[in-house]
């Protein structure tokens, strides 16, 4: 039987897949010690920078569903790094905070994060990752 031959220049959904995946293996790995996923941490960063938002609002900053927010959010609730207060301006909604627990266990997380940008920068170089990530804001930019 002869092998099926695949016509691709670039491969890009199995690239892709491969990088996404040592990345979020390497931070699921280097987070369990705080209870926390990849995912998470992505939850957690937006809430940092952006502190008293709504669910919606979170849930757009995610590119995803209200659903998946609120499970997200309920996670992060249980492991005491967010809180839903009402808001005082519409008593429909509840304003997401970070807790005083996440602001400490961030600088912590931000080691993490800066310790994987500098192993990788080291190997491609400031330049070439610089590129790297230019252009990987420019594909997910991209319509198709």
């Amino acid at each position: 039987m002869q092998p099926v031959k695949i016509e691709s220049k670039y491969f890009l959904c199995t690239q892709l897949t491969r990088a996404a995946r040592r990345i979020v293996a390497y931070y699921n790995r280097e987070l369990a010690q705080w209870g926390l996923t990849a995912q998470q941490l992505i939850a957690l960063g937006i809430l940092i920078l952006e502190e008293d938002i709504s669910l919606g609002q979170f849930a757009k900053r995610l590119k995803m569903g209200k659903a998946g927010a609120a499970t997200m959010i309920t996670r992060l609730e249980v492991l005491g790094l967010v809180t839903k207060e009402p808001d005082p301006k519409d008593g429909r909604l509840n304003i997401l905070k970070i807790t005083d627990k996440a602001r400490k266990l961030h600088s912590k997380i931000q080691k993490t994060v800066l310790n994987l940008e500098n192993t990788i920068e080291s190997q491609m170089g400031d330049s070439n990752l610089r590129e790297f990530v230019a252009h990987l804001s420019t594909f997910l930019d991209l319509e198709f």
